[in-house]
């Protein structure tokens, strides 16, 4: 089975920047993804289901940010194996399963003659390195968490969702913003409910329209 879109959506929860003040300090970009650093025991810390709570190593050479001391992932798979698994364990692991896909990604660099320190990956590979060579840790030895495949359930607006998307599409993960709504229709839902790239582009337009969002680039 493959988790490759439930892993990217974990990276991509883990580089969210959640206050705009922060943002003027940090992109949120691949390149500052970064090992966690703690898994606290405790689960989320606003009691929000399927989520667990980590704090993350802040990038070399920036600011440390709210999201680097506390950050929350979504993902119900992900939750159950953090409740089944001794915390130490879990943390080594998923460490492990993000920096499984970090060098699945070099390796796809290296195959296309992109592999450079200026690619999106360089920075995440050796500081996930970095984390195992200082904590005596060696990776080939770590079993990766097998992360069951499932959809990421929204509650805020739609036109959040579609912005969610766009964000997404301009940190290189997509080609166009229709190909960053269509991976939202297939890999999420909207309080329960299934969402469509019509959904999400109307629901773009109108807030737009209404002030609510820029749309500098005048794309749909």
């Amino acid at each position: 089975m493959d988790h490759t879109n439930d892993i990217q959506d974990i990276i991509y929860q883990l580089t969210r920047i959640s206050i705009n003040h922060d943002k003027l300090n940090r992109q949120e970009e691949i390149s500052q993804l970064t090992p966690i650093h703690e898994v606290f025991e405790a689960g989320s810390i606003t009691e929000t289901q399927n989520t667990i709570t980590v704090s993350k190593v802040t990038p070399a050479g920036l600011q440390t940010t709210s999201d680097d001391l506390f950050t929350e992932i979504t993902n119900e798979s992900l939750c159950k194996l953090f409740q089944d698994l001794p915390n130490d364990e879990f943390h080594i692991r998923l460490n492990k399963t993000i920096f499984d896909h970090i060098s699945q990604k070099v390796e796809e660099a290296k195959l296309t003659e992109t592999w450079s320190n200026k690619n999106i990956w360089y920075k995440p590979y050796i500081a996930f390195t970095n984390w195992f060579d200082n904590n005596g840790i060696d990776p080939s030895n770590i079993i990766p968490l097998t992360i069951e495949s499932g959809k990421r359930d929204w509650t805020i607006p739609l036109y959040e969702i579609a912005e969610e998307c766009r964000i997404n599409k301009e940190r290189g993960e997509f080609d166009t913003y229709r190909d960053a709504y269509k991976y939202a229709e297939d890999y999420w839902t909207h309080k329960g409910n299934p969402i469509t790239k019509k959904q999400l582009e109307d629901a773009w337009y109108k807030a737009v329209q209404r002030g609510k969002v820029s749309n500098d680039d005048n794309n749909p």
